[in-house]
């Protein structure tokens, strides 16, 4: 009677475990949503793109998760690269808060987090970036690529960026992208290790109770 109350037990809990781990990552899932601009038909060489998380663009899809000063999360970058590149494809992409100089966005210093080249003009950031929704960010490559840039479609949450005197400067066009952001975080690895706890769980209790049968 105990080792039966006990399995009952087991698998109660092993309910509750999979059940708000599953609750977790359902609700990042239905919370993302994408903000973007059209890809121009016109070739620059630039440096990335200045972008809000709360203006969608005409290549968002929605809806906005806030339309206030809220917290987002940004979990990757799409920038729509020219086919022909005068350099090596970049490994990385920097978001800063603020324009920053030519020395430090070639490495990355002072930014805020950093994406990692996917391949296909992705690149992923393995820990969300949490950024304010009304707050201009800038995404910034280690240096200037051909990229599909131009007028006539434009981004009002930012611009283009290319290199100034000294730093990365602001223009008035902008290139093709996407951003993807989730309103909350991604589940993080402890969260897939509760379902793993629960999983173990009921395996348990499900040897238990043919045990007891």
């Amino acid at each position: 009677m105990l080792q039966r109350t006990l399995t009952q037990r087991l698998s109660a809990v092993s309910c509750a475990i999979l059940c708000s781990a599953g609750v977790a990552t359902a609700a990042a899932a239905q919370s993302s949503y994408t903000i973007g601009n059209l890809t121009p038909t016109t070739i620059f060489s630039v440096r990335g793109q200045s972008f809000t998380p709360n203006v969608l663009g005409n290549a968002g899809v929605g809806p906005l998760v806030t339309s206030g000063t809220g917290t987002v999360f940004l979990t990757s970058f799409f920038i729509d690269f020219a086919p022909v590149q005068t350099q090596p494809t970049p490994t990385k992409l920097y978001v800063y808060s603020a324009l920053p100089t030519l020395a430090n966005s070639a490495t990355g210093v002072g930014a805020l987090g950093t994406g990692v080249y996917q391949g296909g003009g992705l690149f992923s950031f393995l820990m969300p970036l949490e950024l304010n929704a009304a707050t201009k960010y800038f995404a910034v490559l280690p240096a200037s690529y051909n990229i599909f840039d131009g007028a006539g479609n434009t981004y009002t949450g930012g611009g283009d960026l290319f290199n100034g005197e000294s730093s990365v400067v602001e223009g008035g066009f902008d290139i093709g992208f996407r951003a993807q952001f989730s309103a909350t975080t991604v589940p993080e690895p402890s969260t897939y290790a509760m379902m793993l706890v629960g999983i173990a769980a009921v395996g348990l209790a499900s040897r238990r109770r043919r045990q007891l049968n």
